[in-house]
């Protein structure tokens, strides 16, 4: 059975958002929880943000990587390449 939990540290104010697993422990006999945090909540929109740490390390690559434009214009026949803006 899993669950979210919603956590509020009270030094930064943050709430992040835990999954909750809970499995039966068979040496012990006893139900035992698992729990890891996926998320932190955005305080403005409610809207839950991935963890960094769950990012593939292409992804934050790509995130990091300034994205360049060019422009092209097409004049008649010809085609001139403009330089990235």
């Amino acid at each position: 059975m899993s669950c979210r939990l919603n956590y509020v540290n009270k030094a930064t104010g943050f709430t992040y958002v835990y999954e909750s697993v809970s499995f039966w422990d068979k040496e012990k006999k006893q139900s035992r929880n698992k729990r890891a945090s996926h998320w932190k909540l955005d305080p403005t929109s409610g809207e839950l943000i991935s963890s960094k740490r769950l990012v593939s390390v292409a992804e934050q690559a790509a995130l990091q990587t300034p994205t360049t434009t060019a422009r092209v214009e097409i004049l008649g026949a010809s085609i001139v390449r403009g330089s990235p803006h």
